[in-house]
């Protein structure tokens, strides 16, 4: 009997020192990590969802060229509506500077999602080389049923790239337009 009992224990004690007690909690820095992967496929997922319906939808384009290094082409559908207005300029004769902006527009023609593009150059002339650096930032506008802006969120990564701001604006009874800023975190941007 003190051999079974003994082998009991023995038994025993081997089973339960030899399961492993995993925390199961995530620390803050994997969390964050797991927040900014989903921002960014969500981020893809939306840039993805807006050029989709400029594809499908899109019955004409019409290209206005003003100077000799400046165009702006216009997206619209079969019902003469504009859905995507993408701009391009070279701001300076030399070519070092140039900018560009994306906008892709609502039912009200008004700017939903827009991106902005600088691409600026600069020559070396000693070592012959040429810098080249490219900076975006792009903002979203939220409306009401009447066409006025309720939020507009502006991310701008070359000021922060984890912070982006967002300005809710409030309309009184007599039109009167009043708006509260705040900073909100880059995983938030496509939040309503």
């Amino acid at each position: 009997m003190r051999l079974v009992l003994l082998l009991t224990t023995l038994m025993y004690s081997e089973f339960s020192f030899s399961q492993i007690s995993a925390d199961t909690a995530i620390k803050k820095r994997q969390l964050d990590s797991l927040e900014y992967v989903v921002y960014k496929l969500k981020d893809s997922l939306r840039k993805i969802q807006y050029e989709y319906k400029v594809l499908a939808n899109c019955h004409s384009i019409d290209t206005i060229a003003y100077g000799r290094d400046s165009i702006i082409i216009k997206y619209k559908s079969k019902s003469d509506e504009l859905i995507k207005i993408h701009r391009k300029y070279n701001c300076q004769s030399d070519s070092l500077y140039d900018y560009e902006k994306v906008e892709y527009l609502n039912s009200f023609d008004r700017p939903e999602f827009v991106e902005h593009w600088e691409q600026a150059r600069s020559s070396d002339d000693e070592n012959g080389g040429v810098f080249k650096w490219k900076v975006y930032s792009y903002e979203r506008f939220d409306y009401d049923s009447s066409g006025r802006v309720i939020t507009w969120i502006k991310f701008y990564p070359a000021l922060s790239r984890r912070r982006v701001q967002r300005y809710d604006y409030f309309y009184s009874s007599n039109g009167a337009q009043s708006f509260l800023t705040t900073r909100i975190k880059i995983e938030m941007f496509w939040d309503k």
